[in-house]
């Protein structure tokens, strides 16, 4: 094992475990590697460029028996978190007045996991629940900002899509906001549109939530 210390050049982000018979195996983090040494005849040395732990017969059987408590811990909360969350809103979609009626097909595609603003102009004077969609009212691009700024509070990504190549600029700057920018010119039509549009929510869910 001498050779591990003086002779390899190991990556710091990787960890290797080092069986009773000198034999080497790569782990990416300490838990597999922790994972490994339970597999293997004791004693058991782990290196992360440097030696991390020698780990004897008693300590193995007793790191056996604290990962699976914490295994089933893990489970418990998991299954709380998820019973918790399951009519949680994942994400607020906002959809710029270029964009209107698009928001209606998107919330019933994507259902309970998405709330969706349409910015409205100037016919609405106060939000409106119409279907699947919420109106804003927006005089402006400062109002349709204080819109995305409001909505971004709450705690959960915004995707805002514009056809604004200026309000997406601004938008931009905002954390926590996802600017989604077509150009009218890119916009092949209203059923392609939205199945790009809903593809791309998809995958920031995914990306946020993973």
């Amino acid at each position: 094992m001498k050779l591990v210390a003086r002779g390899y050049s190991v990556p710091r982000n990787v960890y290797l475990v080092a069986s009773r018979d000198g034999r080497l195996y790569p782990a990416r983090s300490l838990r597999e590697a922790l994972e490994k040494a339970m597999e293997l005849e004791p004693p058991v040395r782990i290196y992360r460029g440097v030696l991390v732990a020698e780990l004897d017969r008693d300590e193995i059987e007793e790191l056996k028996s604290v990962l699976m408590a914490s295994e089933r811990r893990v489970v418990v909360s998991e299954e709380g978190r998820r019973e918790k969350n399951r009519d949680a809103t994942l994400a607020i979609v906002v959809f710029d007045q270029m964009f209107r009626g698009f928001g209606d097909i998107v919330g019933r595609e994507l259902g309970r996991v998405i709330e969706v603003h349409e910015v409205a102009g100037r016919g609405v004077e106060k939000p409106v629940k119409m279907g699947h969609v919420i109106l804003d009212p927006a005089h402006d691009d400062y109002d349709i900002m204080k819109l995305l700024d409001r909505l971004r509070s709450r705690g959960c990504p915004v995707i805002f899509f514009t056809g604004d190549k200026k309000l997406a600029q601004q938008a931009s700057t905002l954390d926590g906001v996802f600017v989604e920018y077509l150009p009218p010119s890119e916009i092949p039509g209203k059923e392609i549109a939205i199945r790009m549009m809903l593809e791309r929510i998809r995958e920031i869910l995914k990306e946020v939530w993973a």
